[in-house]
C-alpha cells in the first residue's frame, strides 16, 4: 500500500471512555470485541505510527447534548444511548463534568488527540452517513479507525 502525507490521513470514530474503558456505558455490548481484538491496544499503535510518519490524525467525537432529545427521527440504537446517558454533555462549549466521564477521550489517547496537531472535527450522533458531516480533507485515502468492532471503510471528502 502506498501512502503519501499529502493525500493519506488517519481517521478515529469514538475514542472515548463509553466505548472503550471498563468503566462506559458501552463496555457489556463491545467489551468483549475490544479486549478480543486489543482494540486499544492497536489505536495506540496507529496514533504512534501516524505521529512518527508526519500524517495527519483527524478525530470525530461521538456527543449527545441535551437539546438533541427534541429530535423528530431517531434510530433504536441512538435512542438507547441518549437514554442511557451515553456520550453526554451538559452542551456543545460547556466541559462542566466532562474530564473523566464517557464522553471524555480515553486517558490513554489524550497525549495524542490533545497534541496541537491532531484535528477534532464536529461530532457525530447517529450511526451511519446520513448526518455524519465529516469534512476531513481533499484526499484521495483515508485510514480509518472506528473504536466499536464496527466494519469501516475509507472516508474521503
Amino acid at each position: 500500500m502506498n501512502c503519501d502525507q499529502a493525500d493519506t490521513a488517519v481517521v478515529f470514530f469514538d475514542p472515548q471512555n463509553d466505548v472503550l474503558n471498563p468503566t462506559g456505558k458501552n463496555w457489556g455490548a463491545v467489551g468483549a470485541s475490544v479486549t478480543e481484538n486489543k482494540t486499544v491496544e492497536n489505536m495506540l499503535r496507529i496514533f504512534s505510527a501516524a505521529r512518527a510518519a508526519k500524517f495527519n490524525v483527524f478525530t470525530s467525537p461521538h456527543y449527545f447534548f441535551p437539546t438533541d432529545c427534541t429530535w423528530k427521527f431517531n434510530g433504536p440504537l441512538e435512542t438507547d444511548e441518549f437514554l442511557a446517558g451515553m456520550f453526554a454533555r451538559r452542551g456543545a462549549l460547556s466541559l462542566e463534568e466532562f474530564n473523566g466521564f464517557g464522553a471524555d477521550w480515553l486517558e490513554a489517547f489524550k497525549p495524542f488527540i490533545d497534541d496541537g496537531e491532531t484535528v477534532v472535527v464536529s461530532p457525530h450522533k447517529v450511526f451511519g452517513p446520513q448526518t455524519n458531516d465529516l469534512v476531513l480533507c481533499n484526499c484521495a485515502n483515508a485510514t480509518c479507525a472506528r473504536s466499536c468492532s464496527v466494519a469501516c471503510s475509507p472516508i474521503c471528502a
